[in-house]
Formats: structure tokens, sequence, C-alpha cells
């Protein structure tokens, strides 16, 4: 039988936060945009297909997912006139396919536009996933 003091359980029980994740991968803001720039220009979302990849920042022990998807602040540039002359393309040849790459240094972006498919699709990397361990401090 195993006795635990007060404070050796409380070392135990560790609280995992996604707390700032989700303003450093701002991917539901990006697919809200993604959606409402198809839709302006009258063509079905569900023929499209997304794929976000991403990259470790840190060392193996000390690191984390970041994915290559742009800032809040650059969704502008991003759905520009570039985006703009791809979606033109798809509203006028809507039964061919049609695919729209981004990448960069910070981004790296596949959008495809498949006039047989069924359902949106939209991948990537999970970024909440916990990497160590090590940087959290038990002793509290």
């Amino acid at each position: 039988m195993a006795i635990f003091s007060r404070r050796s359980l409380q070392r135990m029980i560790v609280t995992v936060s996604h707390s700032g994740l989700e303003d450093e991968n701002p991917i539901d803001v990006f697919q809200a945009e993604l959606i409402r720039h198809i839709r302006k220009r009258h063509v079905l979302p569900n023929r499209f297909s997304c794929r976000i990849n991403g990259v470790f920042d840190g060392s193996y022990g000390d690191r984390k997912l970041r994915l290559l998807l742009p800032s809040k602040s650059r969704l502008e540039a991003f759905f520009g006139k570039q985006f703009d002359e791809f979606l033109k393309k798809v509203a006028g040849l809507p039964e061919e396919q049609h695919s729209y790459t981004q990448k960069t240094e910070q981004v790296d972006i596949q959008i495809h536009y498949h006039p047989q498919q069924k359902y949106f699709s939209f991948g990537y990397p999970s970024y909440t996933n916990a990497d160590s361990l090590s940087t959290l401090n038990l002793d509290r």
C-alpha cells in the first residue's frame, strides 16, 4: 500500500493549458476567412481542401509546433490579388481542378479545388500536444 503525503500528491497533479497557442496559431480565424473569400466568389466551399504545414520551434524536450500560416495581421495580404486570381479561375472553370500554394519560411499552405469533392477538407498538424514536462515547475 502506497501512502502519499498532501505535498507529494500536489506535486503529482499537473495541468496543461493551451493558453496562448490559439493566438500563435490562429487556425479558426484563417479557416473562417478562407470560407468567406470562397463564398464571395459564389463557389461551393465543400469542393475545397486545405492543408497547412508546421515546424517545430525549440530543441527536443522544450519545443512546440508552430503552424505555418499567416498571422491575423497578415491575413489580408495572404488573401490578396494572387489568391483572388486563383478563385476567379475556379469560378470561371468550375469543372476543372485547381491548386493554390503559398510556401515561404513563415507560410506553407496548399489549397485545392476538386469539382467532384463532396465535403470541405481542412488539415494541419496538432499544435496542442505536450512535447515534454521538463519546463513545468512541479515544486510549487
